[in-house]
């Protein structure tokens, strides 16, 4: 996301002690760390998945290492987390992750 379309809508909903979760790309960095210092002002833990960078070190919360690669393949190793956080989310919350509540099936016919 742009960091100007960050503070028209999302930042708006942050508030201190809410965890905010950044991906970043090789290329993404310093826009990334605006964004972690934008949130950090506001008393949130930042988390951010990138690869080793000491800057997001200093100036985020947690990093989540993910292996050097190009950028089209940062983007799908970044996924990777999100999708173990979410899972395990879920299943904190008593949601079964394989059989989600309100799922309609649906069959359509040519």
């Amino acid at each position: 996301m742009l960091s100007t379309e960050f503070k028209h809508g999302p930042l708006s909903e942050v508030s201190k002690g809410f965890p905010i979760v950044f991906v970043a790309g090789p290329n993404d960095v310093p826009l990334t760390i605006s964004g972690i210092n934008e949130v950090k002002v506001r008393g949130t833990r930042t988390i951010t998945i990138a690869e080793e960078d000491s800057r997001l070190r200093v100036n985020g919360d947690d990093l989540v290492v993910i292996p050097k690669s190009d950028a089209q393949i940062s983007a799908l190793l970044g996924v990777l987390p999100l999708q173990l956080l979410s899972y395990h989310i879920s299943v904190l919350r008593g949601f079964d992750p394989d059989f989600p509540r309100n799922l309609s099936k649906t069959l359509t016919v040519d």
